[in-house]
């Protein structure tokens, strides 16, 4: 069993100051429409990594971003419903200005990221994906970022304190997290093997959709990444409230397809370039996630 992690609490008290629309935002749902950028090529600040663009991409002057929306403070729509934002978008955008071309997001739901990049129908993912040794099977990484799960309860909640307040309880996640696969395991091994009731782990698509179905009962807890249910919690007056501090802490990756190596190196020098110049930094504070940060990126290959 992986020890709970309780550090970084800091970052729960620093989200307090977020704009509370954002919870109504989240508990919409994801908005329909693509988070669209101007395509077309513009002058890239770094050469070093512009040379290493594949000339398709270069000439196309866009990359295909996929990621899933209604997700703060990574990628969401603001109060219209339409104009992308979050972290994950300003990092997209820093990337491309060094690279000179556009990063153009488009609004995919998370078990359909890995797939729809082997198709060619993206080139790239942002979307707070944990590098895991599975999906290295499938796509080459850029890590961008460090971070891990949090267990997130409805407000007036007694029960759940932690992981192992879980057994018999029903668990809401989004489908092809890591999470969901890290709960059922625990359940198996700390529920299950003890004689313990297993903990019901329920799939959504929609980014939303685990919050909602904490807030209407459906579920007893929602466990996701830590900076989103911290978000959430502190934009919510009360409605919710994070437990049990860090769980399980894991690399956030690019996601760049397998065959294309060139395009993720290009990405891991234009990376190291924004963290170096300190834009990634004044990103991630902006957002009050710096914790998260890394000092410098990396690619790891795809292992088959």
């Amino acid at each position: 069993m992986n020890k709970q992690l309780t550090g970084r609490v800091r970052l729960r008290a620093a989200l307090a100051g977020a704009v509370a629309v954002l919870v109504a935002t989240s508990l919409a749902g994801c908005a329909s429409d693509d988070a669209k950028g101007d395509s077309g090529s513009h002058a890239a600040k770094n050469a070093e990594a512009a040379k290493l663009l594949p000339k398709a991409i270069a000439d196309a002057g866009v990359v295909r971003v996929a990621s899933t929306f209604g997700y703060p403070p990574e990628q969401f729509y603001e109060e219209d419903g339409k104009t992308p934002t979050g972290f994950s978008v300003e990092i997209g955008k820093a990337l491309g200005e060094q690279l000179g071309v556009d990063f153009k997001f488009e609004n995919v739901s998370f078990d359909a990221i890995l797939p729809g990049i082997e198709a060619k129908r993206y080139d790239i993912a942002i979307s707070s994906m944990s590098i895991t040794p599975e999906r290295s099977q499938q796509v080459n990484f850029v890590k961008y970022m460090d971070a891990g799960g949090s267990l997130l309860v409805k407000g007036d909640n007694n029960d759940i304190n932690g992981l192992q307040d879980l057994c018999g309880k029903t668990a809401a996640n989004t489908t092809g997290s890591l999470h969901g696969a890290y709960l059922e395991e625990y359940s198996k091994t700390d529920c299950v093997a003890q004689g313990k009731p297993p903990i019901k782990v329920v799939n959504f698509s929609d980014a939303a959709a685990p919050n909602q179905a904490v807030a209407t009962g459906r579920a007893d807890v929602c466990y996701r990444d830590f900076t989103a249910n911290a978000y959430m919690a502190q934009n919510s007056n009360g409605q919710f409230k994070v437990v049990g501090g860090i769980v399980k802490t894991s690399p956030y990756g690019i996601a760049v397809g397998k065959s294309d190596l060139q395009l993720a190196e290009a990405i891991n020098v234009a990376l190291n370039a924004i963290i170096k110049d300190g834009e990634y930094d004044k990103i991630l504070s902006k957002w009050k996630v710096d914790e998260a940060a890394i000092t410098q990126s990396e690619v790891v290959k795809a292992t088959a």
